[in-house]
């Protein structure tokens, strides 16, 4: 079966508009890099690249994009290079984090006259990798509130990081390849055609995404005509089934470490700098200005979570996760010595919040639980997929934060209604013997986003619907 992905014509009327009057700040304009960097525009943006003079067509396609301020033009090259682009437009299980605002800076919607989220957040994505690669701090942070937003020393060490794994062209080419077709496990045709296809069922996005490189990749264009090199370096990091992201936010569990270190060297880093970009863009739907995401906190957070996993050589899964876990506890003021303590830390991790009130909040709303509710927390966060079968509760921090944003009064009993329902969900898999078994709050994460007044019954009942 063929996918039908190349249906969508672009809305070039709506290009004036984007462009001068709906988001200026995009136009790269006015530009003040907060450290050195290498004057673009005038000379190439390749100046800091190893170029390859025998692949030219690359070198000048990367040089090209490097260079092109305006977003729309932007947006199109990269259409026309990584045709995936389109299909992020189709019927697509999009992200259950946050809310899509009305706003009319989404670039989907000026090229193809309707907002769509997942195109949203990997060209912001794309954009936040171009901005570091340009050395551009003002366009990266612009759209960060001061109080947390990231300093031009680590966006500089950010930089160097980058620079450090894309060398050339080359290098950049299968970076953009490998953000493009990231969240092809979401489009609902693709997913149905590669488990079609493979005879497999995909447990989440990333494995359709690994099944439909390995079964079918001469229908990822962009990915096919990656050299062996850059395919085998994406496909090691994927079949790790290992998520940088459920790492720092206490999603994942210990056992989900085991096959991460086995991973090469070369296709860990380039792993690690695609979901860097990934998280900076994963706010792109609601506010496309730079990164939303990537501030100082959260930047840390991810350097931290680094530092603990490049740890793995010496120390065992629980080792390395508590590491982390240690270095966060230290951050909030809290102790890690009891399982209940640890479990305090790994939901406020879970909660994506970082400042101080709403970490009390966290511990306030645990400690109002119910004695039963309590344990079966505790005993769901304690397992960790290797000694003892665990859950990975997939989407768990969007719920948890949808629940939390859903009204501004009463922030505890937001959390303790949270809460509750995470404890019911483990409860419900206590028996799993063995390994780690993935559960998805996708269903419950988007009720509560639509329809905040919901209970906690209600809510565990739309769950059970699913499973």
């Amino acid at each position: 079966m063929e996918l039908n992905i190349f249906s969508v014509k672009f809305n070039q009327n709506n290009r004036k508009a984007y462009n001068q009057d709906s988001c200026p700040a995009f136009t790269g304009k006015n530009i003040k890099p907060a450290v050195k960097t290498v004057a673009l525009g005038t000379t190439t943006a390749l100046a800091y690249l190893g170029v390859n003079q025998t692949n030219k067509k690359e070198n000048a396609f990367i040089n090209k994009f490097l260079n092109e301020r305006d977003d729309v033009k932007s947006a199109e090259m990269l259409l026309k290079k990584y045709p995936e682009l389109y299909w992020l437009t189709n019927d697509v299980n999009a992200t259950p984090e946050g809310k899509s605002s009305n706003n009319t800076d989404s670039i989907s919607k000026f090229l193809f006259g309707k907002k769509h989220i997942e195109f949203d957040r990997t060209m912001a994505g794309i954009q936040c990798l171009k901005y570091v690669l340009n050395n551009d701090y003002e366009s990266f942070t612009q759209c960060q509130n001061d109080e947390i937003k990231l300093t031009p020393d680590n966006f500089e060490e950010l930089r160097n990081y980058t620079l450090s794994v894309l060398k050339t062209p080359e290098d950049v080419d299968a970076m953009l390849a490998y953000t493009v077709i990231n969240d092809l496990g979401k489009i609902k045709n693709f997913v149905s055609d590669v488990e079609g296809q493979a005879g497999i069922k995909a447990k989440d996005h990333d494995e359709a995404l690994l099944i439909g490189l390995k079964y079918m990749p001469k229908k990822i264009p962009s990915f096919n005509r990656l050299s062996q090199k850059y395919q085998k370096e994406i496909l090691n990091a994927l079949e790790a089934d290992f998520n940088l992201g459920q790492f720092v936010f206490a999603e994942c569990l210990e056992g989900n470490l085991t096959k991460f270190k086995n991973v090469t060297p070369e296709s860990k880093q380039l792993y690690i700098v695609h979901l860097l970009y990934d998280v900076a863009g994963v706010a792109g739907h609601i506010n496309p200005k730079g990164s939303l995401v990537m501030t100082n906190p959260v930047y840390n957070s991810y350097m931290q979570g680094i530092e603990s996993i490049n740890e793995q050589n010496s120390k065992s899964e629980n080792e390395v996760y508590d590491s982390f876990l240690m270095k966060k506890a230290n951050d909030f003021g809290l102790p890690m010595r009891t399982p209940k303590e640890r479990a305090i830390v790994k939901l406020i991790l879970m909660s994506r919040l970082t400042k101080q009130e709403d970490l009390i909040n966290v511990k306030k709303a645990f400690d109002e639980l119910d004695t039963d509710t309590k344990n079966n927390l505790i005993e769901g966060l304690s397992k960790d997929g290797i000694k003892n079968g665990g859950t990975l509760l997939y989407y768990a921090p969007a719920f948890i934060q949808n629940t939390y944003n859903a009204k501004l009064d009463n922030k505890t009993a937001l959390l303790k209604k949270a809460f509750e329902v995470l404890a019911l969900i483990y409860n419900d898999n206590e028996s799993n013997a063995s390994g780690i078994k993935t559960v998805s709050l996708a269903n419950i994460a988007n009720a509560i986003k639509n329809s905040p007044d919901l209970k906690t019954e209600q809510l565990y009942q739309i769950y059970k619907k699913e499973f």
